[in-house]
């Protein structure tokens, strides 16, 4: 049974598209236009409403995708980032090229999305987005609480990742969805 409209608070997070020297793959560029795809098909299931609000980073790979195809839908998005924009182009966006640096530009100037960038010099800056990211799904009251992760079901490269905040989700009593990378069919797309 799908949710009632504008009762959903839907936090995603996910990998990052892999930087080429990563030693074992996680999420290849090859793999981009078939998770956009899965992305795409799991926010429609949602069937989300214009009160409909979702919370995600704003990385290269899953976070843009899944940011793009959420305000293509009409509705409102918070992104929070895990440190100042200059310092986060430099650490999660600028490394896998122009194009997702312009995504990116996209999606924190859109008119439906609020920005909110930890200062620098934060202590665990990951860990604290993902917090911030929770908390800022679950303040309002009696919406559905649903976690998409575009994720590879292993514990992250750090503190803070993607893991941890399935694992927050699921303890504030959340839906929990999870598009695993490895399950993409490269012929789908």
């Amino acid at each position: 049974m799908a949710p009632t409209p504008g009762s959903q608070a839907v936090l995603f997070s996910g990998h990052m598209i892999d930087r080429q020297d990563r030693d074992t793959p996680r999420f290849p560029t090859e793999k981009v236009p078939a998770a956009a795809n899965r992305i795409a098909c799991t926010v429609d299931d949602l069937e989300p409403a214009a009160d409909d609000l979702a919370v995600s980073g704003a990385a290269c790979g899953g976070d843009l995708l899944f940011a793009d195809t959420w305000l293509s839908r009409g509705c409102r998005l918070e992104v929070v980032l895990a440190r100042p924009i200059s310092e986060y182009l430099a650490e999660s966006v600028r490394f896998a090229g122009a194009e997702w640096e312009q995504r990116f530009e996209w999606v924190v100037n859109h008119p439906s999305v609020r920005v909110e960038a930890l200062p620098s010099g934060t202590e665990r800056p990951h860990q604290q987005a993902a917090r911030r990211m929770l908390d800022v799904a679950v303040a309002v009251p009696d919406r559905e609480l649903v976690g998409v992760f575009l994720w590879d079901r292993r514990p992250g490269d750090g503190p803070g990742g993607t893991a941890a905040l399935v694992d927050a989700v699921s303890d504030a009593g959340g839906r929990v969805v999870v598009i695993d990378p490895a399950d993409l069919d490269l012929a789908a797309t």
